[in-house]
């Protein structure tokens, strides 16, 4: 026969299933606690580095999946020239590669209005 238990006047059946009965106060801290866990911090315009004109037009390209070679040719400027913009916003989002920073702007939401 499977045991009962009676917490706070409810009822529940052990059958391999763990139910527990808590009083409102405790869930509600509980949830509070979980929430705490489960929250994403949306980015403000505050969490976005300060950009230039370049640096910005260089990011649109990267996430469009262009390669430095053609982000400099569609930009009109040297490998070199994109390559520093590059490097420049990887340092602003502390990311060590593209990938990484690609990722990143994905992750944070922003890759829409870059």
């Amino acid at each position: 026969m499977a045991k009962r238990n009676v917490v706070d006047g409810l009822s529940a059946v052990n059958q391999n299933l763990e139910i527990c009965f808590v009083s409102s106060d405790q869930l509600k801290d509980c949830l509070s606690m979980g929430y705490q866990h489960l929250m994403v911090k949306i980015p403000t315009i505050s969490d976005i580095p300060k950009l230039s004109k370049q640096e910005r037009l260089c990011f649109r390209l990267l996430l469009k999946g262009l390669v430095t070679k053609s982000i400099g040719y569609h930009l009109s400027i040297s490998d070199s020239r994109a390559r520093a913009l590059l490097l420049s916003l990887r340092k602003k989002f502390t990311c060590t590669n593209n990938s990484e920073l690609v990722a990143k702007a994905y992750a944070m939401g922003i890759h829409t209005f870059i």
